[in-house]
Order: C-alpha cells, then sequence, then structure tokens
C-alpha cells in the first residue's frame, strides 16, 4: 500500500523487552550420546581481553537429535567460568543439564568457535552464543509485535541455533486484543533493515510488516553502513536539535515511560558487529547501540492504508 498516514507511539509502549536471546553454540543434528567432548575457541575472539584454551566437559544425558547445547558465560568473565547446557530442542526453556568445563581435548572435538560460526558443523557465531543475533528479520521482538497470539505462543524458532527470549512464556504479542477496528485500516509496510556485514553479509532485507520499528535513518541518525533504510520522519528531521543527519544528542528523540526518559530501540543493527542494535539512549536522544540480549524500551510504527 502506498501510506497515508504514519503512526508512532508517542512514548514507550514497553521499557524492558529483550530483542534476543543468547543463542545455541552448537546445533546437536543428529544427537549427542553421553560422554565427554571437547571444543577450542578461536585466539582472534576478543584476544585483548582474555587468552583462550581448548575446553572439554562431560555430559551425563544424551542430547536427542534436533539438540542445543548452549553457553553460559556473561560479559568479561573468564572463560573458564563457562558452563554447557543443554536443551532437548531450540524451543526448550529448560535445560537438561549445566556442566563445567575444564582445560583440556579429552572426547569428542566438535570444532573451533569462531566469530563468523561455522554452519557446515553445526558451529554457531562465539558473539551470537554469548549476546544473541542483530538480525531484525530472524528477531524475537519482530515476530512480537506482528503476533496477536497469547503469552507463550508467540515466539518460535527461527533457525537451527534460536533460544527462547526472556519474555517468551509471560508476554502477549503486541496485537493481542487490539481493537479490530483499528486493526482494519492498519497495512504491511515494505521496510528496508541494514544487515550486518560481519556474518549477514551487508547490504539490506526487504520486510513487508503490520508494525515495526524505526530505522536509524527514519529518526535522522544517518544511514548505517550507507544502507537507506527509509527517508527521515519528517517529526524527526523538522523537529531536530541537529543541522544535519547525526548520532549526536538530539532531544527530540527522547521518550518516555511513566514520566521517566527511556533508552529504546531501532531495528538497525550496528553494521559492524553480529550481536549490536541500534538504540537510541534515554538520556540525550543519542544514538548508541545494545547487544540483543539487553532490554529496551519499544515504540513501535504502523500505517493507516
Amino acid at each position: 500500500y502506498t501510506h497515508s498516514m504514519t503512526l508512532q507511539l508517542h512514548d514507550c509502549f514497553q521499557t524492558n523487552l529483550q530483542f534476543d536471546a543468547p543463542e545455541a553454540f552448537y546445533y546437536a543434528e543428529n544427537g549427542l550420546a553421553a560422554g565427554t567432548y571437547h571444543f577450542a575457541i578461536d585466539s582472534s575472539y576478543d584476544a585483548s581481553h582474555q587468552s583462550f584454551n581448548n575446553y572439554q566437559f562431560t555430559l551425563t544425558q544424551d542430547v536427542p537429535a534436533g539438540g542445543q547445547l548452549g553457553l553460559a558465560w556473561s560479559y568479561n568473565a573468564a572463560s573458564s567460568t563457562i558452563l554447557v547446557k543443554s536443551y532437548a530442542s531450540p524451543s526448550a526453556v529448560a535445560q537438561t543439564e549445566s556442566v563445567s568445563v575444564t582445560e583440556g581435548t579429552d572426547g569428542t572435538d566438535l570444532g573451533v568457535l569462531t566469530v563468523s560460526g561455522d554452519l557446515e558443523n553445526n558451529l554457531n557465531s562465539i558473539p551470537r552464543a554469548r549476546f544473541g543475533s542483530n538480525t531484525y528479520k530472524g528477531s524475537s521482538v519482530r515476530q512480537w509485535l506482528n503476533s496477536s497470539a497469547a503469552a507463550d505462543s508467540v515466539w518460535t524458532p527461527q533457525t537451527d541455533f534460536d533460544r527462547p527470549p526472556s519474555w517468551a512464556a509471560s508476554t502477549a504479542g503486541f496485537m493481542n486484543g487490539m481493537d479490530a477496528d483499528f486493526m482494519a485500516v492498519i497495512g504491511n509496510t515494505k521496510i528496508s533493515v541494514a544487515k550486518n556485514t560481519v556474518i549477514d553479509g551487508g547490504g539490506y532485507d526487504s520486510l513487508d510488516d503490520k508494525f515495526f520499528l524505526l530505522s536509524r535513518s527514519e529518526v535522522y541518525g544517518g544511514l548505517e553502513n550507507s544502507i537507506d533504510e527509509g527517508e527521515p520522519y519528517s517529526f524527526y528531521s523538522q523537529y531536530s536539535d541537529l543541522s544535519t543527519a547525526g548520532e549526536t544528542a538530539d532531544s527530540n528523540r527522547i521518550k518516555l515511560k511513566s514520566g521517566t526518559a527511556q533508552t529504546w530501540w531501532l531495528r538497525t543493527p550496528a553494521s559492524n558487529s553480529s550481536y549490536f542494535f541500534r538504540v537510541v539512549k534515554g538520556a540525550n536522544g543519542a544514538i548508541d547501540v545494545n547487544s540483543a540480549t539487553s532490554t529496551s524500551g519499544i515504540a513501535p510504527a504502523c500505517n493507516i492504508i
């Protein structure tokens, strides 16, 4: 449809929605028998902060075909603190077990964890296994925005490595309970979304959604990796503190919830990362980044047809 009117919430609807969960690092396509396994971490990953080695772990229970292994590895923690968690499937919320790692190469070799991943050997990108994915097309938030389902029925895995977001069991879809007359005049909107250059190859995805997040360019923040994700909406360009589009502080971009300024998500990824999305900072309206596993505010948009 040709746009007749774009609507965006003036303030945040939600303030603590996780964009995407930490992903699995290994997809057990054919299952894994109980026993000892090992993996290596590529030395180029975050080498300025840590030195990496080979790590082994022992599963006491089988992982069925189609199950997953995940990493519990917090930000800035030593790699020796990793826990390996097993799951029966991508949609299984509860872990089967959680086991610690030790240095060593005993047991079956699962391969080397790298920044770009090794999909042919069922290994994910290690940053995505820790901090989620910034591919908007398959993101948990996009599913939520365009779902009318009840809580626990909104999210479904989009890849072999996908994991349920923190809100999956407790949050109904954004369209759940929405007025039928209002929904009747909401059309699908064609949006462009930049893709990161680390894993997704750059360029952009063209999507067709009822509800969507605004992009960096649409809030007068400039282009991401020279990708045009839409012209700046006049509200953001005409009333901006800035003379030209940019990332710096802009009070016109500040959004509130219950009178308090909130950091809120954009749909644009940070193109030089596989897990950061762009956000508007609550304090000053500047364009910044948050990892996909972080929680930020949501201010959806749509188009009246």
